[in-house]
């Protein structure tokens, strides 16, 4: 946990064995789910990269990462960053799109979105 002169409190996650990786946010949870998309992107999977078509259903924007559901998987929610592209990044209900996406813990993690 890191606090600055007004005691504002940081969550933050680091990869050890290399120190490579930072994740930080204001709640475990974001703190988690930022880590992870930072592995998902980084392809420091072991597992394989899936890949579904569908339409968008759902959208959250969190800020730096969008969730989404799609219609074909409406269980899971999707999770991609931002800056990984402007598919990405104007993200809505309706679009068709092709996701190719890491699957970590309970969220699968785009790692390339493409609006069909």
């Amino acid at each position: 946990m890191l606090k600055n002169e007004v005691q504002y409190q940081k969550l933050c996650l680091i990869n050890v064995s290399d120190g490579s990786m930072l994740a930080m946010g204001n709640t475990l949870n974001e703190v988690i789910r930022k880590y992870e998309a930072i592995l998902a992107n980084k392809n420091n999977s072991t597992e394989e990269t899936l890949t579904i078509t569908g339409v968008v259903t759902a959208v959250r924007d969190l800020g730096d990462t969008i969730e989404f559901m799609i219609s074909t998987n409406v269980n899971e929610y999707f999770v991609v960053n931002v800056d990984l592209s402007l598919a990405a990044r104007f993200l809505s209900v309706g679009d068709n799109v092709t996701v190719s996406y890491n699957k970590y813990s309970s969220y699968n993690y785009v790692v390339e979105i493409v609006n069909n």
